[in-house]
């Protein structure tokens, strides 16, 4: 499971390591949250309706902002969270 190029990590330990969430709230480290959830911004070209929809729509963008990091995570798991993380290259 990972967003293309980013490997994944458990929420609880990227606190300190710059990442990339998806379907959740940003913590200490993160320096891209891909959620529809409220309060939580959306990169430009992103938003939608779903964090998996946000993640389809970063990759197609480029992926382009989520700098030097190279994790991804969820801070829970629901079909949203998983779908988003995963990387749909991986299972063709």
């Amino acid at each position: 499971m990972r967003l293309r190029g980013l490997r994944y990590e458990p929420y609880g330990e990227t606190i300190d390591v710059p990442n990339v969430v998806v379907d959740g709230t940003p913590n200490a480290a993160t320096v891209l949250p891909l959620s529809y959830w409220p309060g939580v911004a959306s990169p430009p070209g992103c938003e939608a309706d779903s964090s998996t929809q946000m993640a389809f729509r970063y990759l197609d963008r480029g992926a382009d902002l989520h700098g030097a990091a190279e994790v991804v995570t969820n801070n829970h798991f629901d079909e949203d969270g998983v779908a988003g993380v995963f990387d749909p290259d991986a299972a063709q």
